[in-house]
């Protein structure tokens, strides 16, 4: 499509995910514009009968619509069960998903799943796809996604006045169309797209029994005022944030300004931080205004707070960075950027990373691996469902 995107290539099936590919590799011209991305994108699916590549520009995300969608190919995009097709993509910005259509064990075992839910009633003759619930309706994140892109704060519902599960992507306010970001080709002029410089860091590999771990939610260790950062959407110097906050300083509750307390961790003795789950997840999972309140004026909602209910294994938790907030200034919720805050959050969180080892402290990482938010069999479609 003109000003997105190349005519594709076959691609590969290896590695998954979103890579980057060399030109020399993808035997493209080294004259095409500096700016565009070569990508490979692979995914997983041994029950899918169709899929579609779909990508996403900041805009059309925040309005539940898909900017262009590319039908692969099962001769030339599949190998196996991994579906592929490598890109010139012009817009660095862009973000991606996939559409597949399958078996649906609610419509009788058809080839292109229609609507979830519904069920098959008593009686109803046994499905041929047990298990199965394709819906070519949604567009799906991929599982190996190192960003997903979305809503930019905490507790932030989705845009308002949007039919939801009709016309426009996403379920609710509450889960709203999230796109996965693409990676970054490095060398730009921000520093968000130059390579991250790990310095020769490695794992600290502490013996267990010489480790003092201190367990942690990296929203919940800077959420006060007491900390001394900036709270969301509050502009430095306001009356209620914390007199050793500057304009510079990073949001609560983010990586950054954990990283800036390692100080104070490190003179507690501790030498080893345990993450509750840091991978990204839907806080507004079980969203609820709490009785005899106000709701969202008073923050008196119900939220999944710990985050044991993954949406990405390999992506960090955009809304735990001060970055993704920044994205979309005070009193505008729409974030102008697409990929590139999805490459801010993993800098931001390599960043602590390597803080952390510099002062001799190592980082685990609490996961839950024997569910994801998509739940049961009346939870979402988001992406694991489809491959097996």
């Amino acid at each position: 499509m003109e000003g997105l995107f190349k005519p594709a290539l076959s691609g590969c099936p290896f590695p998954m995910g979103a890579s980057l590919v060399e030109r020399s590799q993808a035997s493209l011209s080294s004259s095409a514009a500096a700016a565009s991305l070569v990508v490979n994108f692979a995914v997983f699916s041994s029950a899918a009968t169709s899929v579609r590549l779909c990508l996403f520009s900041r805009a059309d995300l925040d309005a539940g619509r898909t900017t262009a969608e590319l039908e692969l190919d099962p001769l030339l995009n599949r190998t196996g069960d991994v579906w592929h097709a490598m890109l010139e993509v012009e817009d660095a910005e862009l973000m991606y998903g996939y559409r597949m259509s399958g078996p649906n064990q609610e419509k009788g075992g058809g080839g292109d799943g229609g609507g979830e839910g519904g069920g098959a009633g008593a009686g109803a003759a046994p499905s041929a796809a047990p298990g199965h619930r394709f819906d070519e309706s949604v567009v799906l994140l991929d599982p190996y996604a190192t960003s997903i892109i979305g809503r930019a704060r905490f507790g932030e519902l989705g845009p308002e006045g949007l039919d939801y599960g009709g016309a426009v992507l996403g379920l609710a306010r509450t889960w709203p169309q999230a796109a996965c970001g693409l990676p970054s080709a490095g060398g730009g002029a921000e520093e968000d797209e130059a390579p991250f410089d790990w310095e020769g860091d490695r794992p600290l590999r502490t013996p267990m029994e010489d480790l003092v771990i201190y367990e942690m939610h990296v929203r919940g260790f800077t959420a006060h005022p007491s900390s001394g950062f900036r709270s969301e959407g509050e502009e430095a110097g306001a009356a209620e944030t914390a007199p050793t906050a500057s304009s510079s300083s990073p949001l609560r509750g983010t990586y950054a300004a954990l990283t800036e307390k390692l100080d104070y961790i490190s003179s507690l003795g501790v030498n080893a931080i345990e993450l509750l789950p840091v991978h990204e997840f839907n806080e507004l999972e079980y969203y609820a205004v709490l009785p005899g309140s106000d709701g969202e004026e008073s923050g008196a909602i119900r939220l999944n707070y710990w985050g044991y209910s993954t949406v990405g294994f390999f992506a960090p938790m955009a809304r735990f960075s001060s970055a993704a907030a920044a994205a979309a200034p005070k009193g505008q919720k729409k974030p102008k950027s697409g990929s590139s805050s999805g490459r801010a959050v993993i800098r931001e969180f390599k960043e602590m990373v390597k803080a952390c080892h510099s002062r001799g402290i190592e980082v685990i990482m609490d996961v839950v691996f024997n569910h994801t938010a998509e739940g049961n069999e009346k939870g979402p479609s988001l992406s694991f469902r489809y491959d097996f």
